[in-house]
């Protein structure tokens, strides 16, 4: 806030005013680690998000591939860094925070991806490979939030498809009944092992 007042009342940053937004990430993420706090090291990688965001939006591309190149590339950044300081053991306990950042920009660009493409298309790959990695790392580090992930995120993908190729509403009509049975289904069991892996622990 101290930034952005002398910002509007002074414009020391000029045109490069995005650059506040980088001081006050790294000014979040110093904090988080100096005084170990999860919530203020979210607020450092959502601060970097909203700077990474404007650094890119000069791109010549459309308005919703910016957006989502944008998050992928953010998303493999805040995923690589996590991975670096987990491996180096430092503040191992924030790792969980870096991938779910990860998680959803990724995620969620795959699916733009789909809704755009297709099928047949880069990006139904891309979400096959994310539901995969992320149910894979659910079951190796007992952590099912991110099995919820790959089926919803999964469901989602799943279920544009359907609907860009099926136009009986009959069929839609029993999709959508069977579908959400067995993603209930799915989300109960997630739910019974982690409290099973909680139990564990």
């Amino acid at each position: 806030m101290d930034l952005a007042y002398l910002e509007a009342q002074f414009h020391v940053f000029g045109n490069s005013w995005p650059v506040q937004l980088l001081i006050s990430a790294l000014g979040f993420l110093f904090l988080a680690y100096r005084f170990d706090n999860g919530l203020v090291l979210s607020l450092a990688l959502s601060t970097l998000a909203a700077y990474f965001g404007f650094q890119l939006s000069g791109w010549p591309v459309g308005f919703a591939a910016y957006y989502r190149w944008y998050a992928i590339l953010y998303g493999i950044l805040v995923l690589s860094v996590g991975l670096a300081l987990d491996f180096n053991s430092i503040k191992k306990h924030f790792f969980g925070i870096y991938t779910n950042f990860a998680a959803h920009f990724l995620f969620i660009a795959a699916l733009s991806g789909l809704w755009e493409f297709g099928l047949i298309s880069p990006y139904f790959l891309l979400l096959a490979l994310l539901c995969s990695i992320s149910a894979a790392y659910a079951f190796c580090s007992h952590d099912f939030l991110y099995l919820f992930y790959a089926v919803i995120y999964g469901y989602s993908g799943l279920t544009f498809i359907v609907l860009s190729h099926i136009y009986s509403p009959p069929l839609l009509f029993s999709y959508f009944i069977l579908s959400s049975m067995l993603v209930a289904s799915a989300v109960y069991r997630i739910y019974l092992l982690s409290r099973t892996a909680g139990e564990e622990q």
